[in-house]
């Protein structure tokens, strides 16, 4: 981009809230929720708090599997009430110490993080596990 940041663009604000194979989505971050259908099309927090559920997703290691911690919000109406609660998936059994520390920066500092940023941060951890 001119201004020097890149964008992911993993998540698309048009329809934030349709379900996925995992059932109600849990990607989704708290300004994507409040900015949804305000003219905001897109912001790099959502993006950065959404790779922060992919990585979730990746240590995991199913492919299938929720967070727990989303077990009684399996409707639309409920995993938005999550999202204004800003309830967080709980670590992956299979998640190192380092893989943990970035998801939860993904979602604690998703509005300051840039793409920038997570390569540098996936950088360290792929060469700290050689």
């Amino acid at each position: 981009m001119k201004d020097g940041t890149a964008k992911i663009n993993m998540t698309i604000p048009l329809k934030p809230f349709e379900k996925t194979q995992q059932g109600t989505p849990f990607h989704i971050s708290l300004e994507m929720h409040k900015n949804h259908n305000k003219g905001q099309e897109s912001d790099c927090s959502y993006d950065i708090y959404a790779f922060g559920s992919l990585s979730w997703v990746l240590c995991e290691g199913s492919g299938n599997r929720r967070p727990q911690a989303y077990d009684k919000y399996g409707t639309i109406a409920a995993m938005k009430l999550a999202v204004e609660k800003e309830i967080y998936p709980e670590r992956p059994l299979n998640a190192t110490e380092a893989c943990w520390e970035f998801m939860t920066k993904c979602w604690h500092q998703r509005c300051v993080l840039t793409a920038h940023d997570l390569c540098r941060e996936m950088k360290y951890i792929i060469l700290s596990t050689q």
